[in-house]
């Protein structure tokens, strides 16, 4: 038996088989019943979304033996033969290749013919927004006063192509994309029935990478069945399709956050040379960057996906602000034309790492640091040909008081820890650090504030989460502690001059005026 591509040979035979348009499927099955059925139909939708499937179920209704019925029966020589293809009453046409005026005044003429075998003659255009301005001028005519019997399907995939005189005398119907669990449900259907063994998580991505069109995903399918000498597996559909995995775009991400600039690089090289397209990386990244958008601002219902999925975007989601997320999806999206333009793909994307660290402000810290240490290294040399003595090295706790107000900018701008930035601005900062612990000294007026800081885990990740972005390597946890107030000394110094300011007034009117005596 001839072999027959999955999409053909699991495009649905009955209307209650088509999935995810029960909208369209149920407004036709009612026109059937009432036998209240238009002349002319637009379908529109996207790609793979069922428009001529639902157009060729519609001309079975119609024709069918035991019709016109809702359900036609697929047992009947002509519901065999419109399933087939090879009904003479059921013409296709494309409009992408029959655009002219000529192939339309041929349509206007074999329209005037009744039907040869079926009870109604159907015309299914696809792509009809492929048509000439001439020839949708010629159509027009037919659809105004179209003859008895027959009945006009327009597909297209973009409506508003369409002239409003051709769509004002056709029903509209507007197809949806299939979600990705209704699409992941529909590849897991078909498995079954072709006995293929997949994991769950290629279907993931399967479904994932159809983009809403069920054909799409059958294709995609059938595809890596034919390399698949086993069972599938995530790493197969990569393999395959090209995809880049989530674990390699969640490490790229943390390289941003952290301004690892040798591990960002690394897994650029490593996907390049992988023979990884990087249009499907930059897709990826976007995609995990709106799901962490989407999980930032409280809409974690509406990412279907597993818990423990959504465990790991939670917590890449304390990298970034929103703000950021926005600049860094609109940095991918412009960085895609540029992939497109350059003879060679490692450039755009390193020029998109460096994007995106100087987006969450990682890049201008790494060239002050280099400049720093060269500095130093400039300063040693220096000093050692001049037997000048070079200053000693920075303490650990030195060097966090030098970034702690860039860690204060950042707990400003982090969105929802506005409170811990109002308490934190009152005199908090670090007065011990060693490899395992950061201290935090509280002034002993915020010791309510330094208990409840103390408890509360959630605020403890928000800080560690920037401290670890500024030093990378470092795996602290918190200690608090109370702390002389500064603010007492800064009053009792003012008090001090102002005593002193009041003494030489004195004194200055006294030598002006020496008969006055001082009141006490």
């Amino acid at each position: 038996m001839e072999y027959q591509a999955l999409y053909r040979k699991w495009r649905p035979q009955k209307f209650e088989e088509v999935i995810g348009q029960r909208h369209i499927t149920q407004t036709l099955q009612n026109a059937v019943r009432s036998q209240n059925i238009a002349h002319a139909y637009l379908f529109c939708g996207p790609r793979g979304s069922g428009k001529t499937t639902i157009a060729r179920l519609l001309a079975k209704a119609l024709n069918c033996e035991r019709g016109p019925t809702p359900e036609p029966c697929n047992e009947c020589s002509m519901c065999e033969a419109i399933g087939e293809g090879r009904a003479m009453d059921i013409i296709e046409m494309d409009a992408a290749s029959s655009t002219s005026v000529e192939d339309v005044r041929e349509l206007r003429e074999s329209v005037r013919l009744a039907p040869a075998q079926a009870k109604y003659k159907f015309y299914i255009i696809d792509e009809v927004h492929r048509l000439s301005r001439s020839a949708f001028d010629a159509l027009l005519k037919t659809l105004e006063e179209p003859p008895p019997k027959v009945i006009f399907v327009l597909a297209t995939t973009e409506p508003n192509k369409v002239p409003p005189t051709i769509a004002s005398r056709c029903q509209r119907f507007d197809f949806r994309r299939g979600s990705e669990k209704e699409i992941k449900q529909y590849l897991q259907r078909v498995c079954e029935g072709e006995k293929i063994e997949i994991e769950e998580t290629a279907l993931d991505l399967l479904a994932s990478q159809a983009e809403g069109s069920w054909r799409d995903a059958l294709s995609l399918l059938e595809q890596v069945w034919a390399y698949s000498t086993g069972k599938i597996t995530a790493e197969t559909v990569g393999e395959v399709l090209g995809i880049v995995e989530e674990k390699v775009l969640s490490h790229f991400l943390r390289a941003v956050a952290k301004g690892d600039v040798k591990e960002g690089i690394k897994i650029i090289e490593g996907i390049l040379d992988g023979g990884k397209d990087p249009r499907e990386f930059l897709r990826g990244l976007n995609n995990r960057l709106r799901n962490i958008l989407l999980l930032k601002m409280g809409g974690m219902e509406l990412l279907e996906m597993e818990e423990e999925k959504k465990g790991a975007l939670a917590e890449e989601a304390g990298y970034f602000s929103p703000e950021t997320l926005l600049q860094m999806m609109e940095a991918i999206f412009s960085q895609e034309n540029l992939l497109r333009l350059s003879p060679s793909p490692r450039l755009p994307l390193e020029m998109l790492f460096a994007r995106l660290l100087q987006i969450v402000g990682n890049l201008k810290e790494a060239e002050i640091e280099e400049a720093e240490a060269l500095e130093e290294v400039r300063v040693g040399v220096g000093a050692e040909e001049q037997g000048v003595e070079t200053p000693p090295a920075k303490t650990e706790i030195e060097v966090v008081l030098e970034k702690w107000p860039e860690v204060m900018r950042r707990l400003h701008m982090r969105e929802g820890a506005s409170n811990l930035w109002a308490v934190f601005n009152q005199g908090v900062k670090p007065v011990a650090v060693d490899d395992n612990y950061l201290t935090l000294g509280f002034p002993q007026s915020l010791e309510f504030a330094c208990k409840r800081f103390e408890k509360d885990e959630s605020k403890h990740k928000v800080l560690l989460s920037i401290l670890q972005s500024l030093f990378p390597g470092a795996s602290w946890k918190l200690k608090t502690t109370l702390i002389e107030e500064e603010g007492r000394k800064v009053e009792e110094v003012e008090e001090a001059k102002e005593k002193k300011e009041e003494k030489e007034e004195i004194k200055k009117f006294l030598s002006i005026f020496p008969e006055a005596e001082p009141l006490d």
